[in-house]
């Protein structure tokens, strides 16, 4: 995992980037949330949260449209509060509708969809909605510390999504921590040091 953590300082693009919730955003919808940024141009950024998993609803839904009975939590979350299409991300570029990063790839059509979850072996999540921000919205949250931004890669996509957040918040610590003490490593146990 690329564990580059920074402070918002330019418009430069956010796509592949993690997002990570900070204390400032307790009582929203994005509370303790980690969103990979899909999408950053002048129309505005679209990601999905990685950490919310499909709850009974979410799941009987995917279970009707897909006829799939053995799905769980592992693939299908929700992606946002803003509704739209169910879409897969993956890493099936045969099968991808639209390349985002990183050898990830999007898929919004059911039978590009029904394809990747058939697929043995296959990595994927299936997401139910989408976050979205404005032109410029997300910088001005940015630049008033809502969000910590950590460099993403793929593997964070498909990663067990139980105490994401809070493995993330302690990678920016350690970043932050190296960077106050102007160290390049630190120890994993700093107490036996």
């Amino acid at each position: 995992m690329t564990n580059r953590v920074s402070r918002y300082e330019s418009p430069e693009s956010l796509q592949g980037q993690l997002l990570v919730a900070s204390a400032a955003m307790h009582g929203t919808p994005f509370e303790r949330a980690v969103v990979y940024v899909l999408q950053h141009n002048a129309d505005g950024i679209f990601g999905v949260v990685l950490n919310r998993p499909a709850d009974q609803r979410l799941l009987d839904a995917w279970r009707q449209i897909s006829g799939d009975t053995v799905s769980d939590q592992e693939h299908l979350s929700c992606g946002g509060p803003i509704g739209g299409p169910v879409f897969a991300i993956h890493a099936l570029p045969d099968l991808g509708e639209m390349e985002l990063n990183q050898g990830l790839f999007l898929s919004t059509a059911a039978e590009s969809i029904h394809q990747v979850v058939a697929e043995a072996d296959a990595r994927y999540r299936i997401f139910f909605g989408i976050a979205g921000w404005r032109p410029g919205q997300l910088e001005s949250e940015l630049l008033r510390g809502m969000w910590y931004c950590l460099g993403g890669d793929a593997s964070m996509v498909f990663s067990d999504c139980s105490f994401l957040w809070e493995r993330s918040v302690l990678t920016i610590g350690r970043h932050t921590a190296r960077a106050l003490c102007g160290v390049r490593v630190l120890p994993a146990n700093p107490l036996l040091n």
